[in-house]
């Protein structure tokens, strides 16, 4: 029996109406320098495991808003990585988040050496967040595994699995392995989205569905993960792998944004779009959501902290949302 689906509202409308994000950058002073790399150690090595609830993330309990942000292609110890962390510093001190979806390639270079350099890459710039209290929720990239680095990621960083799916207030969120989606993966997902009563269902992977740069979408991905997020009620797809950010129109109700623009060198989109494509943008960002049981909006923001696109879904009835 196929899931029943509350009816989004067009794609990423142009207003943000109500949201706290509304004007998020206009009064804010300026952002401060990203600061020095710190030495990471493992102390703060964690699991989580499918299906796990985080309650305490939630950004305000009352309301159950959460806020949180996310990107991909981070890992390469650039001076536009340590600007967009810093920003992400500036941002939490005024519009405080607790979740940060890090969508793959999360350390580039050096294969082998993941010990070496994977604290510096991956976790040092945003060591500050991490302290705060920032989860970092992780994928792993066709580069994390090309280099070797699926095992120590899973190990040493606390990640529970290639991938996993976890609860925090309104939203549910799938992270996949886009690596290997196979028929296993491919029906837990099914099942666990099937399953599912949050109000809105999140899923993040590394290779994306559509895509205009020049490496271009997945084909893999069009056609094994497309149709089990459009049949089991996924509301968005978020993915990295192309660096540089794309909006896409909504297709049989579910919404895809690629955020591939966390650090790495940019790529240039080809002269044709996708006829999916909304907007594309070559540079540097992260992608702020603020979401509600009723709502769902997001602003993109570059490494000088301007917001560069904007966009909201709404409901117009939400489960409610789980204890």
């Amino acid at each position: 029996m196929l899931p029943s689906m509350n009816r989004v509202k067009p794609l990423f409308a142009t207003a943000l109406c109500s949201s706290l994000l509304a004007g998020l950058f206009c009064a804010l002073p300026p952002a401060p320098a990203a600061a020095q790399p710190y030495q990471w150690d493992d102390s703060m090595k964690g699991t989580v495991v499918s299906g796990l609830s985080y309650p305490n993330l939630v950004t305000d309990k009352e309301s159950q808003r959460l806020r949180f942000v996310a990107f991909g292609d981070s890992g390469t110890g650039s001076v536009e990585q340590w600007k967009l962390a810093g920003q992400m510093e500036h941002l939490n001190k005024f519009y405080p988040f607790s979740l940060m979806l890090m969508l793959g390639d999360n350390i580039y270079p050096n294969g082998g050496q993941f010990y070496k350099y994977g604290a510096k890459r991956f976790r040092e710039p945003y060591l500050n967040l991490y302290k705060g209290g920032v989860r970092l929720m992780p994928v792993l990239g066709d580069r994390d595994v090309a280099l070797g680095y699926s095992k120590p990621m899973l190990d040493y960083y606390g990640m529970p699995a290639s991938y996993y799916d976890y609860t925090v207030g309104p939203v549910h969120f799938f992270a996949i392995d886009t690596n290997a989606f196979d028929n296993t993966q491919k029906e837990w997902l099914r099942e666990r989205l099937d399953q599912s009563i949050s109000p809105w269902k999140v899923v993040y992977g590394h290779h994306p569905v559509f895509s205009s740069s020049g490496l271009g979408g997945s084909p893999a991905m069009q056609k094994h993960l497309k149709p089990s997020l459009e049949i089991y009620g996924a509301d968005l797809y978020l993915s990295s792998h192309n660096t540089g950010y794309e909006r896409f129109r909504e297709v049989e109700h579910v919404n895809y944004l690629v955020t591939g623009g966390g650090g790495a060198p940019l790529e240039k989109f080809a002269a044709e779009p996708q006829p999916q494509s909304v907007k594309r943008l070559q540079m540097h960002h992260f992608v702020v959501f603020d979401v509600t049981p009723k709502a769902l909006s997001y602003a993109v923001v570059d490494e000088k902290g301007n917001m560069v696109d904007k966009g909201i879904l709404q409901k117009e009835e939400a489960n409610a949302v789980k204890p």
